[in-house]
């Protein structure tokens, strides 16, 4: 118990980067992106455009059968809205054996008002 009855306890919000979530993640978390997505210009707008970066993934296929880069082939640098959910696909290609797709379904948002220090 505190000495203070009013005073709220907050819970601090752990954060990983975009590619720790797809690599190790398991599916329906609620996790907090430190690095999800980055701002850019054109055409006079702004939007955030969703990183994609290289990942590392275990490769099924029989010349790779172990851990092996994937590099994104499909909606990569998506743009995401602020405060709103967007649900979309994203898929990755094995760079070794060219042939192995992973697909990720997510539900992205930017908040703008929880970043990390």
């Amino acid at each position: 118990m505190t000495d203070r009855p009013n005073e709220e306890i907050k819970e601090e919000i752990r954060y990983q980067t975009i590619a720790e979530f797809l690599e190790s993640t398991p599916p329906n978390q609620l996790i907090h992106i430190s690095d999800l997505c980055q701002w850019s210009t054109s055409g006079g707008y702004g939007h955030n455009d969703m990183r994609t970066p290289e990942i590392q993934l275990h490769c099924e296929h029989e010349s790779c059968n172990g851990i092996r880069f994937f590099r994104c082939v499909k909606d990569g640098g998506r743009q995401l809205g602020i405060n709103d959910y967007e649900f979309f696909y994203v898929t990755y290609r094995c760079s070794n054996c060219q042939s192995v797709q992973k697909t990720f379904s997510l539900a992205a948002k930017v908040d703008n008002q929880a970043k990390p220090e």
